[in-house]
């Protein structure tokens, strides 16, 4: 399921829809917290926890351009 976030290298952990990560599969409701409560147009965010440790991050400024590769 596409969904827009905002990739924040100065974010300490993501926050995502609750919806989002019933989608991939997390129980929600015993899981880290995700909120119900990001309005229709509000932003999710991708932070250090969670996502940029768990990926190799390479921003392209010049490209417009966000390269994702997995930490092995």
């Amino acid at each position: 399921m596409p969904c827009e976030v905002l990739v924040d290298s100065g974010a300490d952990f993501c926050i995502l829809k609750a919806e989002i990560g019933e989608i991939l599969g997390f129980d929600v409701q015993t899981a880290e917290p995700f909120s119900y409560n990001i309005p229709s147009g509000g932003h999710q965010v991708v932070g250090q926890v969670g996502f940029f440790d768990q990926f190799k991050v390479n921003f392209d400024y010049r490209e417009a351009m966000i390269v994702l590769r997995p930490k092995r």
